[in-house]
């Protein structure tokens, strides 16, 4: 995680915080630079600096409050390690999660799509779950997704 956060404030952003050996962080950049010119810009650093190839997101600290907060499941979710959110690259990609999401009956699982993200609540775990693998099979990299638990702790970070 130190050279993750190195890797970060070399790129210009101030005030890194890593979250345990997650891959997250949080930071304060520069009002110009927009998320998805912030992934690409990590994207191409974790590449050249780490020969990591992976996609980045970049939320705002107030894209990750309003997430959770919109969150359809949250009665139904009595584990936050069991509800996932799931946020997609691009509005193709969301367009493809929203159709994953609407496309089956998921059992006992839930899996509703917003307009903002995917909420997937996996009663069995994530190794148990068919909505988690059809994700997975369909969007692969295309989308980030973090359990509650992690999403509740980025919210607190970039908070403090």
């Amino acid at each position: 995680m130190a050279t993750w956060k190195k890797l970060l404030e070399q790129d210009g952003l101030a005030r890194v915080a890593t979250l345990l050996a997650s891959g997250n962080a949080v930071f304060d950049a520069p009002a110009r630079r927009t998320p998805s010119a912030l992934a690409r810009a990590i994207e191409k650093a974790l590449e050249a600096e780490c020969g990591i190839a992976t996609r980045a997101t970049v939320l705002r600290a107030e894209e990750l409050t309003a997430i959770a907060e919109e969150n359809p499941l949250r009665d139904q979710a009595a584990e936050a390690s069991r509800l996932l959110l799931c946020v997609a690259a691009s509005p193709a990609v969301h367009a493809r999660l929203r159709a994953l999401a609407e496309g089956r009956d998921w059992g006992k699982e839930r899996f509703v799509a917003t307009e903002r993200a995917a909420y997937l609540w996996l009663p069995s775990g994530v190794a148990e779950s068919s909505a988690f693998e059809a994700l997975q099979k369909e969007l692969g990299k295309e989308c980030t997704t973090r359990n509650l638990a992690t999403w509740t702790k980025l919210i607190a970070l970039a908070e403090a």
